[in-house]
């Protein structure tokens, strides 16, 4: 590990406990607040969406709010804009409010629910309002929901003097007891005046301010603030950061339709996601389901490693001290003596130290290597903390991503450039060698981390670019597995459970730890499938290998068959999801397919997506290792595969085919369709990468150091995304920092890129802890144990399918 590393994993640990502790004390002083913070306080995003400051908010269809108040009764009382909001309330449902006096009570019933939408003309907070109050409390059943809100009349019709602000608290103080009482029974809002356009107004409203009117809601806010009556002051940021253009709404006095419409929508999150919890919505939804018997037997666990691990180091540090004393003396006397003082003289025969120190040494390796495994997951146990406490508990904040061009674009030129500029020679050029393939990785992963983080699956060009690079993943796959499998001859136990595990590692704890299912980490799976459609294709009798075709042809075209008939089942298995389903829908091994509840779609759709890419990586391995091994293609220089002529022209074709695939995507029209093109196609953004940066030996013999250091972690970075850089399984973004979304993206890329590198570390170590190395004196015996551990494995599997069953 580089000193940098390690001294960035520290600064990232302490950042975590800094945050874990100012939150704690949040929440254990205040407890859930996203409620109250939802009418209180938020920001409009580039994408000129309101976002409330710690909570995702859901955007509601008419449907949806259907369902929700459904058989309630939502009562508004004020001025005109009050008013405006009842109005908008039933624009928003598309209906016509009856005709009728302008300053009139009005009342609406969606019959098909039985809502009621009711407004009561009362602009100002005078005597007649307590008798009102008086009334409300009488009605049964109370309504659902009352929202109250007045004060531009009583500052017009006193123009403003001092003693209408004196006599308006004074009536807020006397039915400050009412309103306290109806909130038992009733959701009771007191809607905060919004900023007016004073510069819209005649002579008849210049008198009303924003300062006047910050003078009132000051009233308000002493008056009612101890009481339990909710203080809806969003209404003013919204209003006043509005970033888009005023329409015929926009009088000065009341609101455009785009502000209306995010006072709906923060009053349908306030009411609406306590009883529907859609998914992805933080805002005003409590009740996370408690830790689970599996996953308080994981962190049982992990905090027996911790305490394994400070059992060893203390065994360890005392064998130390041990073989550090000097040896103790033989009947009193000293090592090295040759007298006694009571007799004659003798001579004190000491072991040779190279006959004791063996064993011990052996004893301290044996413990060196227990506490290295022990610390491991102790450190593992730490970091499944994290992502617990990150998402799957209300601690840390959460926003919406509001995706924006310039949000997308420009990290990635700024990646692109320092990739560049951060570069070296290759060890060996050989194409798609192990650097170049890594920085392949590196980079995908940037640009899928800055298209989940910003938001832009909702641009499908982009969308489209990302679909390829999830198929360049596979390729990469099948063509490292392939090289290993025809070149090296792996298909032992040993190997397989190699590759599994370093694949499935953190994907198998993440869903213990955090209650989700195995699909929901779609890549794992599909990656971990196609490497035994491969392993299978490879291994299975008569097996075509690199040593056996150099000594039969035959070979070649028994493989060229091999990967004919896999594209042929291929090929047949795509037409029929009824077959599909077959094959993946058997009880238990279902489990690993199943996505979301118990539905296989999810596991079809991304099957099919990417069908042809794997067998594709091992066409294109055996047909490149073949020529090689003809000797018709030479890469072992650094210098260009053709002449320079035709090596420029390939290169540049490249280049060309790729710009021309990516123009393509412009044209895409809607995901359904594209998708379906993509599954042919996907080869070509692959061929076109390859083909310009594998010609000319100038761009074959050097990397990007910074992207093949991001390729290292690509798998850990692409599975932890999903908690600690987004939330919500990736629907949201983690706000470590509220208010300042880039010092945010920053602070939360730090601790979660720091995360992905201590991962990958720490898989390292626990591979070689569990899967057995192969002894040379005895090639059954590393099996024989592996097959046990497997043994043992598979029961733990089984014991969480019953537990399963009975939740």
């Amino acid at each position: 590990m580089m000193p940098s590393e390690r001294n960035s994993k520290i600064v990232a640990f302490l950042m975590s406990l800094l945050f874990i502790g100012y939150y704690g004390v949040q929440f254990f002083i205040h407890g859930n607040t996203t409620c109250e913070e939802l009418l209180t306080g938020g920001s409009y995003y580039i994408d000129g969406k309101w976002q409330p400051s710690t909570c995702m908010s859901h955007h509601y269809s008419k449907d949806e709010t259907r369902q929700c108040l459904k058989a309630k009764r939502i009562l508004l009382i004020g001025d005109s804009r009050i008013r405006q909001l009842y109005e908008g309330l039933l624009s928003f449902y598309q209906v016509e409010g009856e005709e009728g006096e302008k300053h009139s009570d009005k009342k609406h019933v969606v019959e098909s629910e039985n809502i009621v939408f009711e407004f009561w003309w009362h602009p100002e907070i005078n005597d007649s309002t307590t008798k009102l109050y008086d009334k409300l409390l009488l009605l049964e059943p109370h309504p659902t929901i009352v929202i109250h809100g007045a004060a531009t009349w009583t500052i017009k019709l006193s123009n403003d003097a001092s003693e209408a602000l004196i006599s308006y608290r004074a009536n807020l103080s006397r039915i400050a007891p009412q309103m306290d009482s109806l909130s038992k029974s009733s959701q009771v809002i007191w809607m905060m005046q919004a900023p007016v356009k004073n510069e819209k107004f005649d002579e008849t409203r210049s008198m009303i301010t924003n300062e006047v009117l910050a003078e009132y809601n000051k009233a308000a806010a002493e008056v009612l603030g101890p009481t339990n009556v909710k203080l809806w002051y969003s209404v003013e940021p919204i209003t006043a950061q509005y970033p888009g253009e005023p329409d015929a709404d926009d009088d000065g006095l009341h609101v455009s339709q785009g502000i209306l419409d995010e006072f709906l929508q923060i009053l349908f999150n306030w009411h609406c996601n306590i009883h529907l919890k859609p998914r992805g919505t933080t805002c005003c939804v409590d009740g996370r389901p408690m830790p689970n018997i599996v996953q308080i037997a994981c962190f049982i666990f992990f905090l027996l490693c911790a305490a394994s691990s400070v059992h060893l180091h203390r065994a360890i540090n005392k064998r130390r001290l041990q073989l550090t004393q000097p040896p103790a003396a033989v009947n009193g006397v000293e090592p090295g003596s040759t007298s006694d003082a009571n007799g004659p003289e003798l001579e004190v025969v000491v072991p040779p130290p190279s006959t004791a120190s063996v064993d011990e040494d052996n004893d301290m390796r044996a413990l060196e290597g227990q506490l290295k495994v022990s610390w491991s997951l102790t450190k593992f146990g730490i970091i499944m903390a994290y992502f617990y406490l990150s998402d799957r508990t209300d601690l840390f904040p959460r926003v919406n991503k509001h995706f924006h061009i310039l949000h997308f674009a420009v990290p990635l030129t700024l990646f692109l450039l320092y990739g560049i500029w951060d570069s070296k020679k290759v060890k060996r050029p050989d194409i798609l060698n192990v650097e170049q393939t890594t920085e392949w990785k590196g980079w995908m992963q940037l640009i899928i981390l800055v298209y989940h983080v910003t938001g832009a699956s909702k641009n499908i060009p982009i969308y489209m670019q990302i679909r390829d690079l999830v198929a360049t993943y596979f390729f990469l796959s099948g063509f490292g597995q392939f090289f290993v499998s025809w070149s090296k001859e792996k298909f032992g136990l040993i190997r397989v459970c190699q590759v599994v595990f370093r694949y499935n590692f953190l994907v198998f704890f993440l869903c213990l730890v955090m209650d989700r299912q195995y699909q929901l980490y779609y890549f794992v799976p599909l990656i971990t499938f196609w490497y035994f459609v491969l392993y299978i294709t490879m291994a299975i009798y008569p097996r075509a290998t690199k040593a056996k075709a150099e000594e039969n042809s035959l070979y070649y075209y028994l493989m060229i068959t091999k990967l004919t008939v896999l594209v042929l089942i291929i090929f047949l298995l795509s037409f029929s999801q009824t077959l599909f389903s077959i094959m993946f829908d058997i009880p238990i091994a279902n489990e690993l397919f199943r996505w979301p509840g118990t539905s296989l779609y999810e596991w079809w759709f991304r099957w099919q997506l990417d069908r042809y890419v794997v067998p594709f990586g091992m066409t294109l391995a055996f047909f490149l290792l073949t020529a090689k091994a003809k000797g018709l293609i030479d890469d072992s220089h650094a210098g260009d595969i053709f002449s320079a002529n035709v090596s420029l022209a390939v290169t540049i074709t490249g280049l060309i085919l790729h710009i021309i695939h990516i123009g393509r995507a412009f044209f895409c029209t809607d995901k359904p369709s594209c998708n379906r093109i993509h599954v042919y196609i996907s080869v070509i953004p692959i061929l076109s990468v390859i083909l310009f940066r594998n010609t000319l030996g100038v761009l074959r013999s050097h990397y990007s150091v910074f992207f093949a250091w991001v390729g290292t972690m690509s798998l850990e970075l692409f599975v932890g995304q999903y908690h600690v850089f987004l939330a919500e399984d990736t629907v949201g973004i983690l706000c470590l920092v509220p208010g300042y979304p880039l010092i945010n993206i920053l602070v939360t890329s730090f601790i979660f890129v720091c995360i992905a590198l201590e991962i990958r570390d720490i898989s390292g170590v626990l591979t070689v802890a569990v899967i057995p190395r192969p002894d040379k004196t005895n090639p059954g015996k590393a099996e024989k144990v592996m097959m046990k551990r497997l043994f043992v494995f598979v029961i733990l599997l089984l014991v969480l399918y019953m537990y399963k069953l009975t939740r």
